[in-house]
């Protein structure tokens, strides 16, 4: 009731809020409704269609693209609204802080992909290095090579990679820290990220090409 209350005064103010539903479903304890790439948060040179929901890259250097929802955890959710405010609200029910969130991969090149799927440091600015080697902001699966990049540090090991028309869902434990991913509905592969305690995280997806697109399926 807090949060439906709030979000109606938010909106009749003229802003858009990321609202919650009352029902729950897989990973999360709550569906997330109204999600979309927040343009304030992402790239100038990232291209927005679908409402929101899918993204197209047109520059050759890096760009970056952020969701409108954080997730942090003590069952604190933080809603990424126009003018840059947040809502908290509590949740003294949940136990675990466990989100889910899918991206499709619509277009890349098979063989020559450039495009990365993972998570952001939450902020109310943009990031301002888009670099999945360099940026101290973001957590990169890179589907090239499957390599692994955590705030501009390269994780060791070998992992699937992912190709076009492929949906990545990215599974994000705020109780242990961790991030993990499934390739096209399969095994969740081991714990790639280990270092995400005490951020609040965003989705996010980065391209280092143009004329890559990727869209958003659902966030839980």
């Amino acid at each position: 009731k807090v949060i439906r209350d709030l979000a109606s005064r938010i909106e009749q103010q003229g802003c858009l809020a990321v609202t919650r539903s009352s029902h729950s479903q897989g990973v999360g304890d709550e569906t997330f409704e109204n999600v979309h790439f927040d343009a304030s948060l992402s790239s100038e040179s990232i291209t927005f269609e679908n409402g929101g929901r899918e993204i197209r890259s047109t520059s050759s250097s890096n760009s970056h693209a952020v969701l409108n929802v954080s997730f942090s955890g003590s069952g604190v959710y933080v809603y990424i609204i126009s003018f840059y405010h947040h809502i908290t609200t509590h949740n003294s029910s949940t136990s675990k802080h466990r989100y889910s969130w899918e991206f499709r991969i619509m277009k890349d090149t098979h063989g020559d992909e450039m495009t990365c799927i993972g998570a952001a440091v939450s902020s109310t600015e943009r990031i301002e290095d888009s670099s999945y080697e360099r940026s101290t902001e973001l957590w990169m699966y890179r589907g090239y090579n499957g390599f692994l990049y955590a705030r501009s540090k390269l994780v060791e090991g070998t992992n699937q990679k992912f190709h076009v028309g492929d949906i990545v869902t990215c599974i994000l434990d705020l109780d242990a820290g961790t991030l993990s991913f499934v390739i096209n509905g399969g095994t969740v592969q081991k714990i790639m990220f280990t270092d995400m305690a005490g951020f609040a995280i965003s989705p996010a997806v980065s391209f280092y090409g143009p004329s890559r697109v990727v869209s958003v399926i659902s966030v839980e």
